[in-house]
């Protein structure tokens, strides 16, 4: 049976909690916790890598936003306030004062959504695969997979999507691989709850718009070959947050399954600093 937590509207979120054996034996409140957050097209599913590199140091929480995977779309607008409460709700379900937050492209988004509303709860941000504003190309690369998704499907708007989420990584894969990963992106998602997720992206508002006045640890990290992440767009985002940036080399947006090991490095060395 898969756990859920059930939101005041009925939402259905579903979440996991990943811990080690040591750790199983040690309250939540007396341990380290780091909750992940997906980007777009991916499920809690894309961070398996890192909970199992985590888990024996930190309680570890991965869940499906809004729309996402196993989640439910429910009937609210989905906006960046609405996934933030959706968060909030969780973690006080689940008892949980304070955490590190690590997330990727909407998921970053969500996390600097959580963390404007809630600084006391955030121990420090790990943001990837995001910029301080969302580029015309970027919104023309979204409408075009809305089109593909609503003409030709799950899998074809995969594919079409895939050259913009890896980087040099991806273009050396052959195309079975590729079409692998296009399948597995389907498989996970809802068709109509990708339109949704779609469709809320093109209305959020850029970053450059919202003032932040937390006092937050904060590393944004990007990859060279990111297509939806200018170097400029990065740098503004590190300035106005007043954080760290580290960039990674021949990655594109999804630098945690691109570079895993580096990723892992990074982060623990951040969070321990």
């Amino acid at each position: 049976m898969m756990p859920y937590y059930q939101t005041q509207d009925g939402c259905r979120l579903f979440f996991e909690l990943h811990n080690s054996d040591q750790a199983k034996h040690n309250p939540i409140k007396h341990n380290p916790t780091i909750v992940f957050l997906n980007g777009f097209t991916q499920t809690s599913l894309f961070w398996k890598y890192q909970v199992e590199k985590f888990k024996d140091a930190y309680h570890v929480i991965t869940y499906d936003a809004r729309s996402q995977g196993n989640s439910d779309s429910g009937d609210l607008l989905l906006t960046l306030d609405q996934h933030a409460k959706d968060l909030a709700d969780l973690l006080s379900f689940l008892k949980i004062k304070k955490a590190h937050f690590i997330g990727i492209s909407l998921g970053a988004r969500i996390s600097l959504a959580f963390a404007k509303r809630h600084p006391q709860k955030v121990k420090s941000l790990i943001l990837c695969g995001i910029a301080m504003k969302t580029t015309a190309h970027t919104h023309q690369i979204f409408q075009t997979a809305i089109n593909i998704l609503e003409k030709n499907g799950k899998e074809s708007m995969a594919e079409y999507l895939l050259p913009y989420l890896l980087g040099s990584y991806f273009s050396m894969k052959k195309q079975p691989f590729k079409k692998a990963m296009a399948k597995a992106i389907a498989k996970r998602n809802n068709k109509e709850s990708l339109l949704t997720q779609l469709k809320a992206l093109q209305t959020y508002p850029d970053l450059s718009t919202t003032t932040f006045s937390f006092q937050i640890p904060t590393l944004v990290i990007t990859g060279s070959d990111d297509l939806m992440v200018p170097d400029n767009a990065a740098e503004q985002l590190v300035r106005h947050l007043g954080g760290q940036w580290e960039q990674i080399h021949s990655t594109g947006h999804c630098v945690p399954i691109e570079a895993p090991d580096l990723f892992y490095r990074i982060i623990r060395q951040f969070i321990a600093s």
